[in-house]
C-alpha cells in the first residue's frame, strides 16, 4: 500500500516496497498519475486534513486516509463498485494495468532488463511473458473533478 511518504509529486516518483522480499524500487509516475494524485491531495487539504507521511493513498474516497489502508478484500469490493459506476472500465483489472505498463515501456524502447527490474520480476523470462501478453488496456481519459 502507498503512503504519502512514498510519493514525490515534484519529481514524479513513487517508492514501492515488494512485500515478497522487502526490496524497494522507484517508479516514475506518468503525468496523468501525478495529476490524479494531485487532485486527491487537494481534496484532502480542502477537507481540512493535514498532509503528513503516514496517510494512505488508497483508503479514502478521493482523499488520503489515516489509520489502516484498505485490505485486499476491501480493494476488490471497491474495484467492483468502481467498474459498476463506470461501465467503460467493466472487465478491467489492476493486473491488466501492469501488463499494459510493461508493454508500453517495451514499445517505447526501454531495455528488457530495466523493465524486469521495474516490475520486480526475479526472472527475465517472466518479463518476456508479459511482453507477449494480449491483456492490454486501452487508454482512457478519466477526470475525477
Amino acid at each position: 500500500m502507498l503512503q504519502v511518504k512514498n510519493i514525490d509529486l515534484e519529481k514524479g516518483l513513487l517508492q514501492v516496497t515488494n512485500k515478497k522480499n522487502d526490496t524497494v524500487r522507484t517508479v516514475v509516475l506518468s503525468s496523468k498519475a501525478v495529476e490524479l494524485i494531485s487532485i486527491i491531495r487537494e481534496n484532502t487539504i480542502s477537507r481540512g486534513i493535514t498532509i503528513e507521511g503516514g496517510l494512505w493513498l488508497f483508503g479514502g474516497h478521493n482523499v488520503f486516509k489515516s489509520g489502516k489502508p484498505h485490505s485486499f478484500k476491501e480493494l476488490g469490493t471497491l474495484m467492483r463498485r468502481f467498474r459498476k459506476a463506470y461501465p467503460q472500465f467493466a472487465g478491467r483489472t489492476l493486473y491488466e494495468q501492469k501488463h499494459t505498463s510493461i508493454r508500453h515501456q517495451f514499445n517505447n524502447g526501454v531495455d528488457h532488463y530495466l523493465i524486469k527490474e521495474r516490475a520486480n520480476h526475479s526472472s527475465i523470462g517472466t518479463t518476456e511473458i508479459y511482453l507477449q501478453s494480449t491483456r492490454l488496456v486501452e487508454d482512457y481519459e478519466f477526470n475525477l473533478k
